[in-house]
C-alpha cells in the first residue's frame, strides 16, 4: 500500500545510520543495540536452538546447519526489514504519526501496532495477543520495570553465549570437515538432492 514510499524509507534508514551524527559515537552504540535486538530475536548462536535440532532423525546432521541459517534469516532479515519499513513508510503517509514517533510517544510494540493498524484495523488485536504470549513467556514478576528486565536479559543472554562462541570456534575445524564431506557425497552422487519416483519405488519394495 506505501510501495512508492519504500525509495525514502530505504534512503532515511541508511541516513539514520551512516551520517555523520551517526559516525560521530552513535554508531556503535546502535550496533551493540542492534545485536543485543537481533540474538534476543532469534537466539542465533546461543545454543538454545540446537535442542531442537537435535532431536532431528537424519543420517546428514549438517544439513540442520543449513536448516538453522533459515530462523534468523526469516525471523531478523526479513520479518523485521519488512515491519521496520511498515513503520517508516507510514512516517511518509501520516504526518501525526511521525510526530509521535520522532518524539518517541510511540515506541516499540505501540509503533509497529499504530503502523500496522493505519491499514488493517484488527491487526491491533493480533499483536495484542502476540504482546501478551511474549509477556507470559519472559514474565520475571510485575514490580520489575522494562528496562531493568531488558538488561537482566542481556546479561544473561550474555552468559550463555560465551560458552557456546568458544564452543563454535573449538569445532569450527570439525563442522568444516563434515561440510565438506557432505558437499563430496552430493558430487559423486551418493547423496541425492531430491526424492525421485524410482526412489520411493524402492523405499516401497
Amino acid at each position: 500500500m506505501n510501495g512508492k514510499y519504500i525509495p525514502a524509507a530505504i534512503s532515511m534508514i541508511l541516513d539514520g545510520a551512516f551520517n555523520g551524527k551517526a559516525l560521530g559515537g552513535g554508531m556503535l552504540g546502535a550496533i551493540v543495540v542492534g545485536f543485543q535486538r537481533a540474538v534476543f530475536s532469534n537466539e542465533a548462536g546461543l545454543g538454545s536452538a540446537a535442542i531442537a535440532h537435535s532431536a532431528v532423525q537424519t543420517k546428514e546432521p549438517i544439513t540442520e546447519g543449513f536448516v538453522s541459517i533459515l530462523e534468523p534469516t526469516l525471523d531478523t532479515l526479513i520479518v523485521l526489514a519488512i515491519t521496520s519499513l511498515v513503520i517508516t513508510t507510514s512516517m511518509d503517509v501520516d504526518p501525526i504519526f511521525a510526530s509521535n514517533l520522532l518524539g518517541n510517544t510511540l515506541t516499540g510494540m505501540a509503533a509497529s501496532s499504530a503502523a500496522f493498524t493505519a491499514h488493517f484495523p484488527f491487526v491491533k488485536y493480533l499483536l495484542s495477543a502476540a504482546g501478551m504470549l511474549f509477556a507470559l513467556s519472559t514474565a520475571l514478576g510485575s514490580s520489575i520495570q522494562l528496562g531493568s528486565l531488558m538488561d537482566i536479559s542481556d546479561a544473561l543472554v550474555f552468559l550463555i553465549c560465551v560458552p557456546n562462541v568458544l564452543g563454535l570456534f573449538m569445532l569450527a575445524p570439525m563442522v568444516k570437515t563434515e561440510l565438506n564431506i557432505y558437499w563430496e557425497k552430493i558430487k559423486t552422487g551418493e547423496i541425492r538432492p531430491t526424492v525421485t519416483n524410482s526412489d520411493l519405488s524402492k523405499a516401497e519394495a
